[in-house]
């Protein structure tokens, strides 16, 4: 990816901001599968908060919790349509 100048530090960061925006809705809504209550679970936890702190896991995670634009959050990810396609397919799996 660094071969064709593409942050993964921040595809990554918007990703993981994307799912956890996407599963935090779906719990809300009523509409979540296991993995997405497993992962607005995790996204919430204390001890989990204590793993990713001061890891580039974190502010993506504090993103997704106040429901701010991960575009905008994160915006030198030059792949993220097809990184949230490919997110949605293996999560229908």
């Amino acid at each position: 990816m660094e071969r064709y100048d593409i942050d993964t530090v921040a595809c990554a960061q918007r990703t993981i901001c994307w799912y956890v925006k996407e599963a935090t809705v779906a719990v809300s809504e009523g509409r979540a599968g296991s993995v997405d209550t497993i992962v607005e679970g995790l996204s919430r936890a204390d001890w989990m908060g204590r793993f990713t702190a001061g890891t580039v896991i974190e502010p993506a995670i504090q993103a997704a919790r106040k429901q701010t634009s991960c575009e905008q959050s994160f915006p030198d990810c030059a792949i993220t349509n097809f990184v949230e396609t490919i997110v949605r397919l293996v999560g229908k799996r």
